[in-house]
């Protein structure tokens, strides 16, 4: 490729410049594309999603067919998905939680077509528990490799997404577990390409973004309280009461 300059190490221990950065990422998509050939995956993945049941253990075993890297497999779906099968509203996420600490970060995020309803929060708010890229974060074992999938119905947007995910153990941190996902926005038609969405083996949850702006009452896992949201509403309703009496001046005047 010819990409000067680059390191050869790991890009985020040690790189000097963005140039250097940037040519390390288009490396790494061009080595992506090398391992995981695009007409081969897009054929095991349209095979995959004829599935009659959702198996973890199949798309485990589909993704070690191409590599030993989940975060390889997912980034690469998200180039073949869009062009290959039509799939074009979807998310990725990279989710990252220390041993013994309640606190998790999105690392990366990808959203494809438009900015999709899970998103990193710069304001340190908590993200959803329910999310499945979490419960497989905090029902990881050592040196275990954890994949699950669930519906994610925003209930506020009242978009739902398939959603699957696989979790291990950081390889380029002691201490600090990855969770890798993929979000299929869903409509009739991708629930006709995906077989599997229609017998009802996936769990469908109702999630929220952060704890903060959530409006889900009766969340079992819920972090902090819905402090955003309050403010939001009290905002609206003091905009409605100002607008009323206005209106009542109006009239009396």
């Amino acid at each position: 490729m010819q990409l000067n300059p680059r390191p050869h190490t790991y890009s985020w221990l040690d790189f000097k410049s963005f140039e250097e950065l940037l040519h390390n990422y288009y490396a790494s998509y061009f080595a992506g594309c090398l391992l995981i050939p695009k007409e081969v995956l897009s054929k095991k993945i349209w095979q995959f999603f004829q599935l009659p049941v959702w198996h973890p253990a199949s798309f485990d075993q589909l993704m070690s067919s191409f590599t030993d890297s989940p975060e390889t497999f997912y980034y690469r779906l998200t180039n073949i998905l869009p062009q290959d099968l039509g799939i074009k509203d979807l998310f990725y996420l990279c989710l990252t939680r220390k041993k013994h600490s309640d606190d998790v970060h999105i690392l990366k995020e990808l959203h494809l077509n438009q900015q999709q309803a899970p998103y990193a929060n710069a304001t340190s708010e908590h993200y959803c528990r329910r999310w499945v890229a979490i419960k497989n974060l905090q029902n990881l074992s050592e040196n275990q490799t954890v994949t699950a999938a669930q519906i994610s119905h925003y209930k506020d947007s009242g978009l739902s997404y398939l959603v699957i995910s696989t979790s291990q153990k950081n390889p380029f941190s002691d201490g600090t577990n990855r969770s890798y996902c993929l979000g299929i926005l869903l409509n009739s038609s991708i629930i006709k390409k995906i077989n599997f969405l229609k017998n009802g083996s996936i769990p469908a949850i109702n999630v929220g973004i952060t704890c903060e702006s959530c409006s889900i009452l009766d969340c079992e896992v819920r972090q902090a309280p819905p402090v955003r949201l309050e403010k939001e509403i009290f905002s609206q309703q003091m905009i409605r009461s100002v607008e009323a009496i206005r209106q009542q001046v109006l009239q009396s005047s």
